[in-house]
């Protein structure tokens, strides 16, 4: 008899990816430890030496090139925080400009979405 193996096998998608992706919803995509060893190994001179700021800095800028997020529900978070607060603006500096500070007002709504987005699930 074989004996079992410590570490888990990894199906190619789970059941969760699968049902996120059917029903759209933002995943984050993560990159295979191939990839990072391949990123750290074009990036790092200096075998001996410790990691620096700036190798760093140039791997997790390509490894987020190459990971991201997947579904529709990415997008539409984005265009909610960012799309909703200036709109805000433009109608509050269009119709009431000195009401409330920009200082406040922004803040506030981008807030207010985010708590919203939150309470629907959509983030």
């Amino acid at each position: 008899m074989k004996p079992k193996s410590k570490t888990p096998r990894i199906s190619q998608k789970s059941t969760e990816q699968k049902l996120n992706q059917k029903l759209g919803n933002t995943q984050f995509t993560l990159p295979k430890i191939e990839e990072l060893q391949k990123e750290y190994d074009d990036h790092h001179r200096g075998k001996d030496k410790e990691l620096t700021k700036e190798e760093f800095q140039e791997i997790m800028k390509n490894l987020v090139h190459k990971s991201g997020f997947t579904g529709i529900g990415a997008r539409e978070a984005f265009l909610y925080i960012f799309g909703v607060p200036l709109t805000a603006v433009l109608v509050k500096q269009r119709l009431m400009p000195q009401a409330l500070a920009n200082e406040f007002f922004i803040p506030g709504v981008t807030s207010l979405t985010v708590f919203t987005l939150a309470a629907l699930n959509k983030i």
